[in-house]
């Protein structure tokens, strides 16, 4: 597929999950992005 960029997402959180995620990424393991949300979310 050229022209497109594929983006692997390992995880999303709420800003109140926001320790946890922290947690995660401190792991080292696994792969793909951690996404932070942050603001009003439905």
């Amino acid at each position: 597929m050229k022209g497109y960029i594929r983006i692997h997402i390992r995880e999303v959180y709420t800003l109140h999950e926001a320790p946890e995620a922290h947690r995660l990424i401190e792991t080292g393991h696994g792969r793909g992005k951690v996404i932070l949300l942050v603001g009003d979310q439905p």
